[in-house]
């Protein structure tokens, strides 16, 4: 559940370089996870050049790497390109966050 702790959380390993957090927050995700029956590859959804620059890490490539590890499964950090800069979706709603990542 996304509240005011996890909220706090996911924030501050977002955007407070709190990347020692992925550790936890990947074990908190695994525990909600459905098993995993055969093979499954993890891919992380990759940062903009530009905003992997002015944040230094990308946050979902920590989180599957970690994930990969606890579940045993494989990881490809580099299946995905992003080629699209788009703007921060924070505080926006549903509809303009669709908005945002069309096309």
């Amino acid at each position: 559940l996304y509240g005011d702790a996890t909220r706090t959380l996911v924030l501050r390993f977002k955007h407070g370089r709190k990347v020692g957090l992925a550790g936890l927050m990947a074990r908190l995700m695994v525990a909600r996870l459905p098993p995993l029956d055969g093979e499954w590859l993890i891919v992380p959804v990759p940062l903009h050049r530009w905003r992997l620059w002015q944040r230094g890490y990308n946050q979902s490539a920590l989180l599957a790497t970690q994930i990969a590890r606890a579940t045993g499964q494989r990881l490809l950090v580099d299946a995905l390109v992003r080629r699209k800069r788009t703007p921060s979706l924070g505080g926006l709603g549903a509809k303009a966050r669709a908005q945002a990542l069309a096309g």
